[in-house]
């Protein structure tokens, strides 16, 4: 049944993610989230595990790297002031480069 193999997929990456994570505590990333979106008779489902789901443009993520985004989330604050945190830093980073690029930020926080 479609539906068992999901929940089987699902499981198998949670362990591995968790086993992961348990063995290299200190590698300075953590593996946390499985997003997932699948279509059945011309309607999409769409599911996430995961404390936050992130989508940044490449203006973002490039110019701040891993441990930016990082050290945006350590600061704490709700997810609009982390959005708007990472986009300032872009801003400022870009400034040494010839042209600007798009910065754009935008959290959700997936809860119960």
């Amino acid at each position: 049944h479609p539906r068992g193999r999901g929940r089987f997929m699902a499981r198998s990456v949670n362990a591995w993610v968790f086993s992961a994570n348990t063995r290299q505590p200190d590698a300075g990333s953590m593996l946390c989230t499985l997003t997932a979106l699948a279509f059945r008779d011309g309607v999409a489902h769409f599911g996430h595990v995961g404390d936050i789901f992130m989508l940044l443009t490449d203006g973002v993520w490039v110019v701040i790297g891993e441990a930016g985004i990082g050290s945006a989330f350590d600061e704490g604050g709700n997810m609009v002031a982390i959005a708007n945190d990472l986009v300032s830093r872009s801003i400022k980073l870009q400034k040494q480069y010839l042209g600007r690029n798009d910065a754009t930020a935008i959290l959700v926080r997936i809860s119960d």
